[in-house]
């Protein structure tokens, strides 16, 4: 497992205002899980105006899709709109 820190994700999410809820491994892992994680995963509030937040943010840190087949993620487009297109987005910094 790789040195996991969330936090310049984290503090990109916060200077562009995103309002969000941690979710998932990272969140158990706070609540004193015994199983640390190696990822970040974040439920947005849904409105237009927090979803180009987040556009935003994204863009600031690089986020690109994850996929198996190219170590690097793959880049993609995106606005708040197009972003609540989809209910989940596998992304990495």
């Amino acid at each position: 497992m790789t040195d996991f820190d969330p936090l310049p994700i984290l503090r990109a999410l916060q200077k562009h205002e995103v309002e969000f809820v941690v979710i998932g491994g990272y969140a158990a892992f706070l609540q004193a899980a015994p199983f640390p994680t190696n990822d970040l995963d974040i439920t947005p509030a849904r409105s237009a105006d927090n979803l180009t937040r987040l556009s935003a943010a994204l863009r600031a840190i690089g986020a690109r899709i994850r996929t198996p087949d190219d170590p690097d993620g793959l880049p993609f487009a995106h606005t708040g709109s197009s972003l609540s297109d989809a209910q989940v987005w596998n992304l990495q910094t």
